[in-house]
């Protein structure tokens, strides 16, 4: 099978060979488990890249995204026992950043929305297959309308077209550096960004995108947001790293040609924010967490 996003920070992408296997899988510390849940033994990489020895593939969400695009999930198996969940639905919370490295800061709720770690509602959005619809914003300024976006928790940073990324970058008066690479065989372009650490530029997603909650709206829908929320990047996770002397800062947001018009929002998006994955409902709701109010 073809995996994508196969480097930490979300790039690259590999033809993964290997075996499936059928074997009881549970959850360390909970009594859910599943029995004959289908998962590979990956033996070759094509090309030569990060090392998997012997790692399978289980997803949580996305069907299909276990080994081979024709088994369940783990988290689809679950749910499909009775009384295994409350309802078919996840949600995880990354804090910010701290610089007690020994602080735990992530949690996985199962079940059903953890409402005591966020505030207010869930600004809700409609999932298709692996991707859903929003906005990308610039200090109130929507620069890519309706942009589809894979939210994925497996990537640490943030990765768009580089057209829109150089605008991003344009508007907000930053340095930006186009590096091309030709590791694969094929031509690679990446776009970063840089920025003074002291003057933040405030980028950010909204969702539902304003068409969709539009449509919500006139459809009226029980399902989907009728309003759009912008939730902004946080300073702290907008900075990927910065100069020895503190001066400059590279954005965690960089543009790609990989994966076309589209989007792959992790890990730095996800700071300080709930994201509730509905599997029920097909859908993903967003809010900032309660501690970020002692922040405001």
């Amino acid at each position: 099978m073809s995996f994508g996003t196969v480097e930490a920070d979300g790039s690259g992408e590999e033809v993964v060979n290997g075996t499936v296997h059928q074997d009881t899988v549970s959850l360390d510390g909970t009594e859910l488990s599943v029995s004959s849940q289908s998962l590979g033994a990956i033996t070759m990489t094509s090309p030569p890249g990060p090392a998997f020895p012997h790692d399978g593939l289980m997803g949580f969400f996305v069907p299909g995204s276990s080994f081979g695009e024709s088994t369940n999930n783990w988290f689809t198996n679950l749910c499909s026992q009775p009384h295994a969940l409350d309802e078919c639905r996840f949600g995880l919370a990354l804090e910010l950043f701290t610089n007690n490295m020994n602080k735990h800061d992530g949690a996985l709720y199962l079940g059903g929305a953890e409402h005591s770690r966020f505030l207010g509602e869930l600004s809700v959005t409609e999932k298709h297959e692996r991707f859903v619809f929003g906005d990308v914003i610039f200090d109130n300024q929507t620069i890519h309308s309706n942009a589809e976006i894979m939210v994925d928790s497996g990537t640490t940073v943030i990765w768009g077209p580089i057209k829109y990324v150089q605008e991003l970058f344009d508007k907000a008066g930053m340095q930006s550096v186009l590096r091309q690479s030709n590791n694969t065989g094929s031509l690679v372009r990446t776009l970063d960004g840089f920025y003074s650490c002291d003057h933040p530029p405030s980028f950010g997603f909204q969702f539902p995108s304003l068409a969709n909650a539009t449509t919500a709206r006139l459809r009226k829908s029980t399902v989907v947001s009728h309003q759009s929320r912008v939730f902004q990047i946080y300073y702290s996770a907008l900075a990927e790293n910065s100069s020895e002397d503190g001066g400059n800062c590279r954005a965690s947001i960089h543009g790609t040609d990989s994966f076309g018009d589209s989007w792959i929002v992790g890990q730095r998006f996800f700071r300080g924010r709930y994201i509730d994955h509905n599997v029920e409902e097909n859908t993903m709701g967003f809010a900032d967490l309660q501690e970020i109010k002692k922040l405001i």
